[in-house]
């Protein structure tokens, strides 16, 4: 009798077999397109938070990623054209340029906690420095489909996609499977540039307090909800696999992917993790005695 950990590996294998295949065939078909680079970039143009100039690259086109959480997922990345990710959130311009003022895991500069779990000067850097050397070519809108068939995708790797155009989202019918978040879900209940709020709903509302949990449930996106730890969760919320003893990766779960395919599903949580996360632990203890 196979374990869990033994049938998760056989899973992952044979996910990881299905995308080296995928990639050979993008290989093939846009060798002009990728180079020598491992990505691609789908958009430059102003945010649609506060206009700044923003860049959209899908990586991990040609090898794989080395992210043992999320597995083997097309990496995609939200960020600032004209400053490295470290020099934006030091100087507070982090905040709705690529990623939302709605989000209380942003640079301590711009108003937020300092949550975000991610490691600036590692990921986020290299791609940023590889976006401005000019390693990264631009994939036609009308190739996209065809190239981005069948791969499992993580949108907003970094950065938030509610922060870009809606159409540039517009291939991720042909995926395979993906996961998304945006913490901007509020401003997107209420339309966007004439795209009615619904159209949005593939991504998973991003929240950090129950109220917002409630509030986003009551206008029927699903969600992700970090929490401090040891916090409780609510009915209809799960806790996110990816973490424990035996860890589901994003790739094979792909439960963060809004609520178009079935909205019913229960929601994620997963607490606070990081250097930063005390601080965001104290407030949301503190919404929590309000809200």
């Amino acid at each position: 009798m196979t374990t869990k950990l033994e049938r998760i590996a056989r899973a992952s294998a044979a996910h990881g077999a299905r995308m080296k295949s995928t990639r050979a065939r993008i290989r093939r078909a846009f060798r002009d397109v990728l180079g020598k680079s491992n990505g691609v970039i789908l958009y430059e143009g102003p945010s649609t938070g506060n206009g700044q100039p923003i860049v959209v690259v899908a990586t991990n086109i040609v090898r794989r990623t080395k992210n043992r959480k999320t597995d083997d997922m097309v990496q995609v990345w939200i960020l600032r054209q004209d400053m490295s990710p470290q020099e934006a959130w030091h100087k507070g311009l982090d905040a709705g340029s690529n990623c939302p003022v709605e989000c209380i895991h942003r640079s301590p500069a711009s108003g937020g906690k300092g949550s975000c779990y991610l490691e600036l000067f590692r990921a986020p850097r290299a791609v940023w420095q590889a976006y401005a050397d000019g390693s990264y070519s631009h994939l036609p809108e009308q190739d996209r489909d065809r190239f981005f068939e069948g791969l499992t995708v993580r949108f907003g790797a970094y950065g938030d996609p509610g922060m870009v155009p809606a159409e540039v989202w517009s291939f991720r019918h042909v995926l395979k499977s993906y996961t998304g978040y945006t913490a901007r879900w509020s401003t997107l209940s209420k339309g966007d540039h004439g795209i009615p709020h619904l159209q949005w709903q593939w991504l998973t509302a991003s929240v950090p307090t129950v109220a917002d949990a409630l509030r986003a449930r009551s206008k029927g996106w699903r969600y992700f909800r970090a929490k401090a730890e040891g916090s409780p969760d609510m009915e209809d919320e799960r806790p996110c696999p990816a973490v424990g003893d035996e860890p589901l990766p994003c790739a094979l779960c792909t439960a963060c992917d809004g609520s178009e395919q079935a909205s019913k599903r229960p929601s994620r949580t997963i607490e606070v993790h990081g250097a930063m996360a005390k601080g965001f632990e104290q407030w949301a203890d503190a919404q929590e005695v309000t809200a």
